[in-house]
């Protein structure tokens, strides 16, 4: 989609994926046009998951992804909502990345898909229901029912993924969605305890 059929559409998604498109084509026109003495590494990340550390006044908007996980036991959504996307990446895989594409050779002036984990809805979920802090029926309320007709997970083409999350030094090192869920929920449950639920 053109920048044109963005301002068209007048609708803030479809504005946000123009916009990175246009970052992405931009950097790479700079790089072939000026040949700058540094290099340029392009990280395309997943849903990003992870505990959240940057400061927050509530728990009612942290960011998009966080909002969402936090959606998924707070109480607000009653069934398992749809998955929008099907890979998702822990933020501090993502960061370890960053980090790797400033001090790697090998993936100078590249972009690269990041982690690369399957994702479904019903994952978070399925971790949040087997942790000790939603034992509790109190707890366990707050948690979304699976819905009555399964869902089948989108299927993403993640391409050579895997070299690039080994030129990363990610492969085999992803965190596990239970490390990735479970310690966000922590976190989030922190938060809570913090600033309250409202």
């Amino acid at each position: 989609m053109t920048i044109e059929d963005a301002r068209s559409a007048n609708h803030p998604y479809i504005s946000y994926c123009v916009a990175k498109a246009e970052a992405d084509k931009s950097i790479w026109s700079y790089i072939s046009t000026h040949h700058p003495h540094y290099s340029v590494s392009v990280l395309l990340p997943a849903l990003i998951f992870g505990p959240p550390i940057q400061p927050i006044a509530s728990v009612k908007k942290m960011n998009y992804s966080t909002d969402v996980f936090y959606s998924l036991f707070n109480g607000s959504t009653p069934v398992v909502p749809p998955t929008s996307f099907g890979s998702y990446v822990d933020v501090r895989d993502l960061a370890t990345a960053h980090i790797a594409s400033l001090t790697t050779a090998a993936v100078r002036n590249q972009r690269f898909l990041i982690g690369g984990r399957a994702y479904s809805s019903l994952l978070p979920v399925s971790v949040l229901r087997s942790l000790p802090e939603f034992s509790s029926p109190q707890m366990a309320a707050r948690l979304p029912r699976d819905p009555e007709t399964p869902e089948v997970p989108p299927q993403v083409n993640l391409g050579d993924v895997e070299s690039w999350n080994e030129k990363l030094g990610l492969k085999g090192k992803l965190r596990t969605a239970e490390e990735t869920f479970g310690d966000a929920a922590r976190k989030i449950l922190e938060l809570e305890e913090k600033f309250g639920t409202q």
